[in-house]
């Protein structure tokens, strides 16, 4: 069920559901609040994905669905995760990117169920601790933020699959990253970060590393045992020893290798667009 461009502050469920044939809103499970103010969500007792963008919100209503397992809520002026959210114990995806929210504090343990986390272009500068308590999380996107350094916790987050944490100002990875075994691809472009540590050559199921725009002198020659890696990407940073890395198709160190990099991912988008097909 979409509603988009709208102005309900409330819904008139008997009108509605004489309109769309809808005995009962308790069946709805997926609605579409597009640019609509945030109405009483009490009789949408089996919803699981909510999405609200572009709506100006800053709070929530008192009672959310406690079935929803997608909560979508980008682009709306937030300035903290709101407490309802961390009683939703079935929730897996929670993406409120484009906020004002400036920290992922202790309560997001809470979350256990949660695969996905989506918090970019926020105003985040503080992450508690707990965050390596999400024991299931496999995406976790908090590039644009204002971020300095991360937990050490960090590295309990062994399902990770995907980190993009572009755009921050983090000088160092995780001690422990050789944990997140399962890490397929890290984004770190444009922070300070001022080496690649060996531990990342244990990450066996590496397939892009980008460090582009960071402070990075030297390469550990552990990176040739990524045999999965069809990427590492480190323009404008200023190796030292570029040469210890064996396999130079794959590493791409200056601006002109930009064009080679997005033909590759270009190549994979057409690949898994064909296969959907």
């Amino acid at each position: 069920m979409e509603i988009a461009f709208s102005d309900f502050k409330k819904i008139p469920i008997d009108s509605l559901s004489d309109i769309w044939d809808i005995p009962d809103f308790q069946e709805i499970i997926y609605l579409n609040l597009l640019t609509n103010n945030l109405p009483d969500l009490t009789s949408f007792k089996n919803l699981k994905t909510l999405v609200s963008t572009f709506n100006n919100l800053e709070v929530l209503p008192e009672v959310l669905p406690e079935n929803l397992e997608v909560l979508i809520l980008n682009s709306n002026n937030f300035k903290e995760i709101p407490d309802q959210i961390y009683s939703l114990k079935n929730l897996h995806t929670l993406l409120m990117s484009y906020n004002k929210i400036t920290a992922i504090p202790s309560k997001i343990k809470n979350l256990n169920k949660l695969k996905k986390l989506s918090l970019s272009n926020n105003l985040i500068s503080e992450i508690s601790k707990d965050i390596g308590k999400l024991e299931n999380l496999e995406d976790i996107n908090l590039k644009h933020n204002n971020i300095y350094s991360l937990p050490n916790s960090f590295s309990n987050l062994t399902k990770l699959k995907n980190i993009d944490l572009a755009y921050n100002n983090i000088k160092k990875l995780p001690s422990r990253i050789d944990k997140l075994e399962n890490l397929v691809d890290i984004n770190m472009n444009d922070n300070l970060i001022s080496h690649l540590p060996k531990a990342l050559g244990k990450l066996q199921k590496l397939r892009k590393l980008f460090f582009s725009n960071n402070k990075i002198c030297l390469i550990h020659k552990s990176l040739n045992n990524l045999k999965n890696l069809q990427v590492l990407c480190l323009i404008n940073n200023d190796i030292k020893n570029a040469d210890v890395f064996n396999n130079n198709n794959k590493l791409f160190l200056t601006n002109e290798d930009t064009h080679k990099i997005m033909s590759i991912i270009e190549t994979e988008i057409a690949l898994i667009k064909y296969n959907l097909d």
